[in-house]
């Protein structure tokens, strides 16, 4: 597995490559190793103060970034639904059909996670609601199953795509309360930063 070393590296390489250029700027090649020191001289990963869970419910997403690099971002469940209740989200019906071809990428849909929880799914599992969370992953623009990946297995496992769900979406820039970890925190940020300079580049 690569490392965000490689990532920052790679980085470079795809901006150079896709602006057509042999040498990046100067202001961008500081600012991505402004961005890269940032990482590298960061305190020890640790639960941050201003985290109020337990824990004792969480997700632990996988994205995939350029350059082969992968990383996990961790969520508190619990925190993520006090967001959604003082938010006053609403839940939306979507049905199966409508999430997977409208709303969850096919890189997502294809990942390990969907085989791996079907191969334990039981008949007739009984589930407390038919609810599910997604959180939109703003710096990637793309959205993952936070809670209720069970259910959609299930749904998916039974060819049901006509079956509605009450779907929950939240941003991710309304989330960083409910990741514990300052790691995580931190590169959040170096992500939306990362968003907002190619954006002005005109790559995103």
């Amino acid at each position: 597995m690569n490392t965000l070393d490689d990532f920052f590296y790679s980085l470079k390489k795809i901006i150079k490559d896709r602006l057509g250029i042999s040498q990046l700027p100067i202001q961008i090649n500081n600012e991505i190793e402004k961005l890269h020191d940032l990482w590298k001289n960061r305190k020890k990963n640790d639960i941050r103060k201003e985290y109020t869970g337990t824990l004792s419910d969480y997700n632990q997403q996988e994205i995939n970034l350029i350059g082969g690099t992968t990383i996990r971002f961790t969520y508190d469940n619990d925190i993520i639904r006090k967001i959604i209740n003082d938010k006053k989200n609403k839940a939306q019906k979507k049905s199966l059909r409508d999430l997977m071809d409208n709303i969850l990428s096919e890189n997502y849909l294809n990942s390990d996670w969907i085989y791996e929880i079907a191969s334990y799914l039981r008949p007739n599992w009984v589930h407390i609601d038919d609810n599910i969370i997604l959180i939109y992953f703003v710096p990637m623009d793309f959205y993952f199953i936070q809670d209720g990946k069970h259910r959609f297995a299930e749904a998916l496992s039974k060819q049901d795509l006509s079956k509605e769900l009450n779907v929950y979406i939240v941003s991710s820039d309304d989330c960083l309360r409910a990741m514990p970890y300052s790691d995580d925190v931190l590169l959040y940020g170096i992500l939306c930063k990362i968003q907002n300079m190619l954006t002005s580049l005109g790559l995103q």
